[in-house]
């Protein structure tokens, strides 16, 4: 609510004690609503002024009490508590300005329009309740939804981890694997020429050197090496 966004960001400055209206140097602690419409006293100067017989019968009460007092405000034309809240016009008025200017207008106490107001405020209470409660059973859904997901994100770990050492296992082979595959075509190659070597000497070997048995031996073991 935008009322209760500005009343948040205003200022919390703590309250300081109102000095007296007689002496204006120590801290009242007295109210008197008879002087002057409202005068505020340190407990010397309510001592001094009260003295007096015409005042004596002053009510004064604590500045604690005060607080707690509902404090009206003075019609400005007659000087009247305005005790009237004219909806038409939504002012505070007194009783002399509705039979003066109001007559016809929408009017009802104070009291009456406080306890509209608190009525209008205990609603947006509990509207703010309802919202907590959604607000509230969304968070819990969220968590939820996070835990579900932290789960099946930490069993994709594992996976992964175990893909992973695979991976590491079959490039171990590969490697392995490749080395093998050079080593033959290394050997093939070798009795590739051998192959040729051998059989261009079967081809240019005279018939009396196949009768030499060392030259033969020496060809066979040729072919065994490998």
């Amino acid at each position: 609510m935008k009322w209760m966004e500005e009343q948040r960001d205003q200022p919390k400055n703590k309250p300081t004690e109102p000095k007296c209206d007689n002496c204006e140097e120590k801290l009242a602690v007295l109210w008197c609503e008879p002087c002057s419409q409202g005068t505020h006293y340190c407990s010397d100067c309510d001592a001094s002024v009260h003295v007096i017989k015409a005042l004596r019968n002053h009510v004064r009460i604590t500045l604690k009490e005060k607080k707690k007092k509902l404090i009206f405000i003075k019609c400005k034309s007659h000087a009247k508590d305005n005790k009237v809240y004219c909806v038409d016009c939504k002012v505070l008025i007194c009783n002399m300005c509705f039979i003066d200017d109001h007559p016809q207008h929408k009017t009802m106490s104070i009291y009456k329009y406080g306890d509209i107001l608190k009525n209008e405020m205990k609603k947006e209470i509990l509207d703010l309740n309802l919202l907590i409660v959604k607000l509230t059973k969304l968070e819990l859904d969220i968590g939820n939804e996070m835990k579900k997901n932290e789960a099946e994100r930490a069993q994709l770990q594992e996976k992964i981890t175990q893909l992973q050492e695979k991976v590491t296992i079959v490039d171990s082979k590969l490697k392995e694997n490749k080395i093998e595959e050079e080593n033959i075509r290394n050997l093939k190659r070798k009795v590739e020429t051998s192959n040729i070597v051998i059989t261009k000497s079967i081809e240019e070997i005279g018939i009396m050197d196949l009768m030499n048995k060392d030259i033969i031996e020496t060809m066979k073991k040729k072919n065994k090496k490998y």
